[in-house]
């Protein structure tokens, strides 16, 4: 299983350096299989697991909550600086949407924080895309 996550992560990284225009929608394609199936192998443990309450006599020692084995934060802020957050963007939106079953994951800093980059830059590109579309933005 660790192999297959190091392999995973090596063809992602790898695929998402490239700088070939042609073929692009299945390049990307391919990235976010690779991806969900990265997300798959890396949420799935806690997947039957709740959500931990007060309550629970339940240990973070007794789940499976390792970070990424991929630094998700670091491809996306590189993908920023390098103008290349169409290639990056898809499939991390794919690896992370692995995650909606595991409730433990969510609630990580890691996580929170990854989330909150997104968003920051969706919120960053919103006015570039406004203006260049002649769209409207009402309060």
């Amino acid at each position: 299983n660790v192999h297959l996550k190091c392999r995973l992560v090596q063809m992602i990284t790898d695929m998402s350096a490239v700088n070939e225009t042609k073929g692009l929608c299945e390049h990307i394609a391919k990235i976010q299989m690779l991806a969900k199936f990265l997300g798959m192998l890396v949420f799935s443990p806690n997947w039957n697991l709740s959500s931990v309450s007060a309550t629970t006599d339940f240990t973070y020692g007794n789940m499976d909550i390792n970070l990424p084995p991929i630094n998700i934060m670091e491809c996306i802020e590189g993908a920023w600086k390098q103008s290349r957050l169409v290639i990056v963007i898809p499939w991390v939106v794919q690896f992370l949407g692995m995650m909606k079953w595991d409730e433990v994951s969510r609630k990580l800093q890691y996580y929170i924080d990854a989330f909150a980059l997104l968003w920051s830059i969706n919120h960053d590109c919103l006015p570039y895309q406004i203006e260049h579309h002649g769209y409207c933005r009402t309060n």
